[in-house]
């Protein structure tokens, strides 16, 4: 499903997880809001279209993927530090029930030493 809707570039939010449309052939210029304060009230994004992934209800909030430089900029996770933080908080998990023994106060430790001693600087959006 492709639909024209001139202006409503501003509404579509940015989320590496729950992108549910895909962008239709328009170069662009964006301003940023640390540039242009007003950037979320007004577009340089004038007749393009936006395509559904799959089918959308009405009403539907629109996701996009943006690019890694973004989030970034943002501070926004993107998609491979959520798989990341999924991949240790599976292995926590299984961690944990194989040492049933481990205490709260240990149980601290350990998540202070994987923040403070193991996660590399890629990793740092994990830690927040």
């Amino acid at each position: 499903v492709a639909q024209f809707l001139p202006g409503i570039y501003p509404l579509i939010n940015y989320d590496s997880q729950l992108a549910n449309v895909l962008e239709g052939g328009l170069t662009r210029t964006p301003t940023f809001r640390r540039v242009n304060p007003m950037a979320g009230a007004n577009t340089d994004y004038h007749g393009f279209h936006l395509k559904a992934r799959n089918h959308l209800p009405a009403g539907s909030e629109l996701f996009l993927e943006a690019s890694p430089e973004w989030y970034k900029d943002a501070g926004i996770p993107t998609s491979n530090m959520h798989k990341r933080a999924d991949s240790v908080h599976r292995h926590l998990l299984k961690y944990d029930e194989s040492h049933p023994e481990l205490t709260e106060v240990q149980w601290v430790d350990i998540l202070h030493r994987i923040k403070n001693e193991m996660l590399t600087t890629n990793d740092a959006g994990l830690a927040k």
